[in-house]
């Protein structure tokens, strides 16, 4: 198991989508919190809010919310999709197929693999956030910082949730296009009209009024969990194991049935 990790590893570090999609991110993120920051008072001034003289980014927040848009998130999926299905694409897989021991040790190996994709999404994220703070004078260390990296954490584990999901698509249903469609999904937070659609439904036919299907989507508690001030902190650590562990099952289940070609 170990040395398939490792190998895993080592094929992510050598992608050159991974390399690509890290620098994009990276360039924009601190483009755009550079430019907001620095014209922070110029856009409250558009929107006809009082300009604030004491503008101020908090270290804990940069670290809770390291990227400057959610759209941004769609070069970390699509990294994570890309390196998911390269074995498919390249004929690797029908290479190695008579010496897997274990294609659910591939499967978890491949899924370690894009959690380690993610965190380094999130470091270059925060880094970058911090980065534009300091080159705009805006940067103030806090108290909260703890809880900022527990809400990043947090985030990356929801995120892997995610990828589980990605995975089941690109490694057990072999379907690149279906995956990069749901990645792009994932990173413009176009399901929150199909969760309002089921809540209502929910109200309506179940006359269940305090029930809310946000709370128990990894993508809605992505944007939404903060252990700063407590909140989902324990639905995001739970929903996170739940989906990792059936997504998981899944696609071993699945990867097993389908011959490799």
């Amino acid at each position: 198991m170990m040395s398939m990790i490792k190998t895993e590893l080592y094929k992510l570090f050598s992608f050159g989508k991974f390399r690509k999609h890290l620098i994009f991110l990276s360039v924009f993120n601190l483009a755009i919190i550079t430019l907001i920051l620095a014209f922070a008072n110029d856009l409250l001034a558009l929107a006809n809010e009082k300009p604030s003289e004491d503008l101020t980014v908090l270290l804990s927040r940069t670290l809770a919310n390291p990227f400057a848009l959610s759209l941004l998130m769609i070069f970390m999926y699509i990294s994570a999709v890309s390196f998911m299905y390269m074995d498919f694409a390249n004929g690797y897989v029908k290479n190695i197929a008579g010496q897997v021991k274990s294609k659910g040790h591939y499967v978890a190996a491949k899924l370690v693999a894009v959690s380690v994709n993610n965190f380094i999404f999130f470091i270059a994220g925060s880094l970058t956030y911090i980065l534009a703070a300091v080159l705009t004078g805006k940067l103030k260390v806090d108290g909260d910082i703890v809880g900022g990296v527990a809400t990043m954490l947090l985030e990356w584990l929801l995120s892997i949730a995610l990828c589980a999901i990605l995975l089941f698509l690109s490694v057990g249903l072999r379907n690149n296009t279906l995956s990069v469609i749901v990645a792009v999904v994932l990173s413009i937070g176009a399901l929150d009209l199909v969760y309002s659609g089921i809540n209502y439904g929910i109200h309506e036919v179940l006359k269940i009024d305090n029930f809310d299907i946000t709370h128990y989507s990894p993508s809605s508690l992505f944007n939404t969990v903060d252990a700063i001030k407590g909140d989902f902190v324990l639905n995001a650590i739970a929903v996170s194991i739940v989906f990792i562990a059936l997504f998981l099952y899944l696609t071993v289940y699945v990867f097993k049935k389908r011959d490799i070609h």
